[in-house]
C-alpha cells in the first residue's frame, strides 16, 4: 500500500510515490481531492473508487490514455499535464469539468467539448494540434496553444469571455477577423509565428499585455500605442521602459538626459503595480477562474481546502509549472 497523505479532510496527496497503479492507494468514498502527481501510472485503473473527486492532478506519469476518467462525473478541474497522451476521448462525459490542463503531451486531436459547458480554462500547450474548435465554450476565459502546430488561430468568435489568449510558438501567418469579437482580451500571445499585419488587433481596447516578437513584423510599437490605451507590456517590456530605449536611440541621449525623460514618462502615465500589468504576468500560469473571489496558496504540491464557508472561494489550484516567458 503507498504511503499517502490526508493532509487535510476530503484531500488525499500521494506524489512522488513510485506509483504504478492507483489500485495501491487506501480507498475512501470521502475524497474530492486526489494529487498522484510525479508518479508512474501508466493507466486508470483503480479510479473509479474515487467518484466523489473534484479535482484530480496527474500530472508527470506515464500515462498514454485516460481511459476510466469518465466515472469521475463530479470532475471540476483535471491536470493530466506532462504525460504522453495521445488521446482523451471520454472527457467529453465530464459535463462539470471548469479547468481541463493538458499541457506537455502528444495529443493531435480532442472530441467535441460541446457538452462541457462550464469550462473557463484550457491549457493545450506543447502538444501537436494543427486545428481545433472551440467555439462551442462560451464560458471560456482562458485559452493555451502555444507551441503546438498551428497553421491558423482557431475561431474564438464564440468566446465573448475570453480574457486570456496564448498561440506563441505556432505557424499562424494571420491574425483571424474574428479576434474582433473577444472585446474583453487582456493578455495576447502571438509571439514566434509568421505574422505581418496587426490591424485587427486595433479592436482590442482593454489589452493589458502583447507579445508579438519573433514575428515578421517591424516599427509597430507606435500604432500599437495609439491604439491600445491601456496596454501595460509590449513584448515583455514595461511600456514606460520602452519608450525610455526608443528616446536615447533616436536622439542618442547623454545618461543624465535620458533618465530625465524616464522621470518625465513616468509622471506622465499611471504606475504600474499591479500583477496584472506587470511584465511577469506574462510569466505566470494562469488559473482557472473557479469562484468570483479567489486566495492564494502556496506553491508547490496542491494542498485544497475543504469548502465550509457560505460562500464559496478557492484557495488555489494545481501548480502549472513554467520554465521561462509564455512557454505554455
Amino acid at each position: 500500500m503507498a504511503t499517502a497523505k490526508q493532509e487535510e479532510k476530503n484531500t488525499l496527496t500521494a506524489s512522488r510515490q513510485e506509483l504504478a497503479t492507483l489500485k495501491d492507494l487506501e480507498k475512501s468514498s470521502d475524497i474530492q481531492k486526489l494529487n498522484v502527481s510525479h508518479n508512474k501510472l501508466i493507466n486508470m485503473k483503480g479510479i473509479r473508487s474515487f467518484f466523489s473527486v473534484t479535482w484530480l492532478n496527474l500530472s508527470y506519469n506515464m500515462l498514454v490514455s485516460i481511459r476510466g476518467i469518465e466515472h469521475l462525473r463530479n470532475l471540476v478541474v483535471l491536470n493530466a499535464s506532462h504525460n504522453s497522451l495521445t488521446s482523451c476521448d471520454d472527457i467529453m462525459k465530464l459535463t462539470n469539468l471548469k479547468a481541463l490542463i493538458l499541457n506537455d503531451n502528444q495529443l493531435t486531436k480532442l472530441p467535441s467539448l460541446s457538452m462541457l459547458v462550464d469550462l473557463n480554462t484550457l491549457i493545450l500547450s506543447n502538444n501537436l494540434f494543427e486545428s481545433i474548435d472551440v467555439t462551442s465554450l462560451s464560458n471560456l476565459t482562458k485559452l493555451s496553444l502555444s507551441f503546438n502546430k498551428l497553421a491558423t488561430a482557431p475561431s474564438t468568435k464564440g468566446n465573448s469571455l475570453l480574457l486570456e489568449l496564448r498561440l506563441t510558438g505556432n505557424n499562424i501567418a494571420y491574425i483571424p477577423q474574428d479576434i474582433q469579437y473577444n472585446k474583453r482580451l487582456q493578455i495576447l500571445d502571438l509571439g514566434q509565428n509568421s505574422i505581418s499585419c496587426v490591424d485587427c488587433l486595433k479592436s482590442l481596447t482593454n489589452l493589458k499585455n502583447l507579445n508579438l516578437k519573433g514575428n515578421p513584423i517591424t516599427e509597430y510599437t507606435d500604432k500599437i500605442r495609439r491604439w491600445l490605451p491601456r496596454l501595460h507590456v509590449l513584448d515583455g517590456f514595461k511600456l514606460g521602459k520602452l519608450m525610455r530605449e526608443e528616446a536615447v536611440a533616436e536622439i542618442k541621449l547623454k545618461p543624465e538626459e535620458a533618465a530625465a525623460i524616464t522621470t518625465k514618462v513616468t509622471e506622465t502615465r499611471p504606475a504600474v503595480n499591479e500583477a496584472a500589468s506587470d511584465d511577469s504576468e506574462m510569466k505566470k500560469e494562469a488559473k482557472p477562474i473557479l469562484a468570483k473571489k479567489r486566495k492564494r496558496g502556496r506553491s508547490g504540491v496542491v494542498s485544497i481546502e475543504n469548502v465550509k464557508k457560505k460562500r464559496k472561494t478557492t484557495k488555489d489550484i494545481f501548480n502549472i509549472e513554467e520554465n521561462n516567458l509564455l512557454s505554455w
